[in-house]
Formats: C-alpha cells, structure tokens, sequence
C-alpha cells in the first residue's frame, strides 16, 4: 500500500467531498422521532453544505479506550467504567495533551468529517436511517425521551469500542459512543465563509467543537455525519471552562 499506518491507525486519502448539510435535513429527520418537539435552529449551524478539500492524515481506527487513557494519562475519569470501553468524561486539553503525548494531534472539523463519511454522502456512512448495528445512539435501551425505540444497539450506555461495523475508511464508532473533541474553535457561521482547502476553524472562540454524537444522543443531529455541537461548558480520538466534564465526552 501507498501508505503503512501506524499500528493502530488508518490512512485516510486526502481529496474533495461536501461538508455539512443541506438546509433543513437534519430538522426533518429530527421530527420524524420527535415530532414538533424540534427546532430549526438546532441545525442552521450544520448549512450550507460545501465542497471542502483536505490532505491525507492518518486518524485512529477506534476511540480511546479507558486502558489506552489511563496507561499515558495515569488516571480515568470515566464514570462507566470497563477498560475497553471509551474514555469519557475528558477535557478538550487533556485530550489535546494525550494526543501531543503519542506524537499525534486532535483531527480538524474537516479531516473529522472525510474520515466519517468513509466516501458516502449519506446522512450516516452506512445510509440514512438509524440502524442499532451500526451505531451506538439513544435507542431502545436509552432512558431519555429521544429514543428510538424501533432500534436495539445492545448498550444502556457507552460500549467498548470497536463493537458496530467499521465505515469504508475501518473507522469505528464515528456515529455515537462518545462525544469526540475537535481541534477547531466553535463557530456557528463558519460554514458561510469561503474556506475551500484544510479548514481549521476560527482563530479563537468560546466553545470548542465536538463530533460523533453519544449513546445518549438522538442521531438526527448529534451523529449524522454532518452534525455539529460545541463545548462551552464542558470539557476526542486520539470549553470553554475547560476542566468541566460530562460522561459523554471522550476522545479519538
């Protein structure tokens, strides 16, 4: 191959896709589960979609596990706890430090949404329904209103990693399981500037952004591959007050 991965690692070619989502998408599929309980402005900040292009990188095939957390970091904030299980309950700057331990860097909003596409243009990489194979959402076996309780990922909470089908890339986890941190400062019109090639976001901000959705969310928003939110209160693979923390917040 072109490109030997580091164990553990996966090479995600560079190129062109559309970033983002048409307006109104995400507002349609969230009432299609929740009715008029939805609002527009949940999704104006995933508009308008946009041709964007990005270099190859290398991202990490699963989200950090507690065990991988713990060896370099030496502590576990996870609240449900299991080694193989994704770490949670993480600040953007100690992700940021995990990261900058191994050598490595938290992925760009971009290069997060190339690698969780995995080459579809779909709402989720595998299409554009909830499937609980594929995700780790708030399905039948989530306690909040959101759920879908035509679907059944098998968890209550977070899973260990690994345990849903890989997208194209052999990504796992890129829809649901934890929140994962960006590198790029939240800004809910960034998508309207005229930024075509490796985007890094505003050069400041109040919020970092966050990817992924969790097992806590419902996917029309939170994991769909164009979905977006922000930290600004709280503190992915391997805001802001940024030594808060919250039990669906990791890292990749």
């Amino acid at each position: 191959p072109a490109h030997k991965a580091p164990p553990g690692m996966v090479w995600i070619p560079g190129g062109t896709f559309m970033m983002g989502a048409e307006p109104g998408e995400g507002y349609e599929v969230c009432r299609k589960y929740r009715g008029d309980s939805c609002d527009r402005e949940w999704f104006s900040d995933e508009s308008p979609r946009h041709a964007v292009t990005v270099d190859g990188f290398y991202m990490d095939q699963t989200e950090v596990t507690q065990a991988e957390f713990e060896r370099v970091m030496g502590t576990n904030p996870s609240q449900c706890k299991e080694a193989s299980r994704p770490v949670e309950k993480v600040a953007w700057g100690e992700a940021k430090t995990f990261c900058e331990k191994l050598g490595k860097r938290l992925p760009t909003e971009a290069e997060w949404e190339k690698a969780a596409r995995g080459g579809s243009t779909a709402l989720y990489y595998w299409g554009d329904e909830p499937k609980g194979g594929y995700a780790n959402f708030c399905d039948t076996n989530c306690e909040f209103k959101q759920s879908v309780k035509a679907a059944d990922d098998g968890y209550a909470t977070t899973a260990p990693v690994g345990s849903y089908r890989a997208n194209e890339y052999g990504l796992y986890d890129m829809a649901g399981n934890v929140w994962e941190w960006i590198a790029d400062w939240y800004d809910e019109k960034y998508y309207q500037q005229d930024i075509i090639e490796n985007p890094k976001g505003t050069s400041s901000g109040q919020s970092k952004v966050l990817r992924g959705g969790s097992w806590g969310c419902l996917l029309s928003k939170s994991c769909a591959a164009g979905g977006r939110a922000c930290g600004g209160a709280w503190g992915g693979r391997a805001t802001i007050k940024k030594k808060k923390r919250k039990v669906v917040w990791g890292a990749r």
